[in-house]
């Protein structure tokens, strides 16, 4: 009974996520913080290759779980 539930209320979030990264402003603002986030590990000390692994890994941020 749930079942059906649970998937409209997932498929209303994908929705609101896909248009929230389709928006061109914040695609560019997510290239700005990759760019950034690549920077920056290089500066602490990564090696390009191991800034691009972890950057990769990391894919698009995401707000954290908090138990």
């Amino acid at each position: 009974m749930m079942g059906p539930m649970m998937g409209q209320m997932m498929t209303g979030m994908m929705n609101s996520m896909f248009d929230v990264l389709s928006d061109k402003s914040n695609a560019e603002k997510l290239a700005e913080f990759t760019k950034n986030y690549y920077d920056a590990l290089i500066n602490k000390g990564f090696s390009k290759e191991d800034a691009l692994k972890i950057v990769i890994s990391i894919g698009i941020p995401s707000i954290p779980y908090m138990k």
